[in-house]
């Protein structure tokens, strides 16, 4: 759970909009929320080598995520147990997060189950986010082209290796102490970047072999009190034999091993809130199509960073301007190399009509380029408006 040193917030500390526990007994309470929006995107790609031009358009509407968190108090002994509905999880619903707290003395806790990341300025939840979407997500037009270029495990290995943070939510053990100027947390997991229940492997997995891995990630935070809060945090990840699954194709793979620092500061005056983020990560995996005279390596690196100014000009409402950009590079002996770029451009409003009812406004702009030396070469642009109305409880 990312600690509430690190996350300031003028916009919410200014409006009213909150999220309040509805309490059953003394040991028994939950909160959550419904995000609804529409969504309204122009896309262009401009291919070079000869490959056409592409035009898209997307328009989208409906309820994207519903959450229930279920608070568990037994004094030194918590819980929470979050059940969540997305639109884009054919699932239906999950469980996002399951972890029980035993707090010990000093501020000290040890969580044990499955717990969201520290890492990372932005929230997971649209309840904790400035605009509608976030920094590095991947636009439709580059997403498409991604998929084009390398099909659907290509574009999962580059999507994954690109996004800064790692993976959102983990299975572990995590140790943290906070007081009131700084934040301690470890956490031993099953993953930090691209995978998930690795730690022991899977003996019964005859194709592809899972011979286990580990994830350790470390985040620590101070508060100056002067309205200077800084973060930084790391990850990193090791495993053995794991296999990429789409469509019932599985591929073996040999080592793998990844890192991402991550480190951010924000600034609190008044009602004005800036922040400034930036991530750096390697993604390593040894022998894809692992035990074939196909195999081959591929090594990544990425960089990313934003700059955030939110303004609460009233009690409920506020502004917020982002700019926000991507460098990935991928080395690979097949298919072949890649050079990735983004940079996003972003302008929210923010409208709390009471507590709990949040309505939030976005128009962002995105442009990049892919570099991989075949027809799928070329630039890529897209400018997304969105409405998106928060019901808290």
């Amino acid at each position: 759970m990312k600690n509430k040193i690190a996350i300031a917030s003028a916009f919410l500390a200014a409006s009213s909009f909150s999220m309040g526990e509805i309490v059953v007994n003394e040991f028994l309470s939950f909160e959550g929320f419904v995000d609804m929006s529409y969504s309204h995107t122009d896309g262009e790609f401009d291919g070079n080598n000869g490959n056409a031009n592409q035009d898209e358009s997307d328009n989208s509407f409906g309820i994207d995520q519903v959450e229930i968190s279920w608070l568990f108090n037994f004094d030194a002994v918590t819980a929470q147990i979050d059940l969540q509905y997305e639109e884009t999880n054919s699932d239906g619903v999950e469980v996002e997060q399951a972890f029980v707290n035993l707090a010990l003395a000093n501020g000290d806790v040890v969580t044990a189950g499955r717990y969201a990341s520290m890492l990372g300025f932005e929230a997971y939840e649209p309840t904790g986010l400035y605009q509608y979407s976030t920094a590095y997500a991947f636009p439709i037009a580059g997403n498409d082209l991604l998929q084009d270029t390398f099909g659907d495990d290509g574009a999962a290995i580059i999507g994954s290796s690109v996004f800064p943070v790692g993976a959102r939510y983990a299975q572990g053990v995590k140790y943290t102490v906070e007081n009131d100027n700084s934040f301690f947390g470890i956490s031993l997991q099953d993953g930090t970047t691209r995978y998930s229940d690795r730690l022991g492997g899977d003996a019964d997995l005859e194709d592809p072999a899972d011979d286990g891995g580990y994830g350790v990630e470390i985040a620590y935070a101070y508060d100056f009190g002067n309205g200077i809060a800084y973060f930084i945090g790391a990850s990193y990840e090791a495993g053995d034999g794991y296999g990429l699954e789409d469509g019932g194709v599985s591929t073996d793979t040999g080592d793998t091993e990844a890192w991402v620092i991550n480190s951010y500061v924000t600034y609190e005056t008044g009602a004005w809130l800036f922040a400034a983020e930036v991530n750096y990560g390697e993604n390593e995996i040894d022998d894809i199509v692992e035990g074939t005279d196909d195999a081959y390596d591929a090594n990544s690196e990425s960089f990313s960073a934003l700059l955030m100014a939110n303004y609460a000009y009233s009690d409920v409402a506020s502004v917020t301007g982002r700019v926000s950009y991507v460098d990935y590079e991928l080395d690979t002996e097949d298919p072949q190399n890649t050079d990735f770029d983004m940079i996003k451009l972003t302008a929210a409003h923010n409208y709390a009509f009471t507590d709990n009812l949040l309505l939030v406004t976005e128009i962002s702009y995105t442009d990049g380029s892919i570099d991989n030396g075949v027809e799928e070469d070329g630039d890529f642009n897209e400018l997304l408006g969105a409405v998106e109305l928060l019901f808290s409880f």
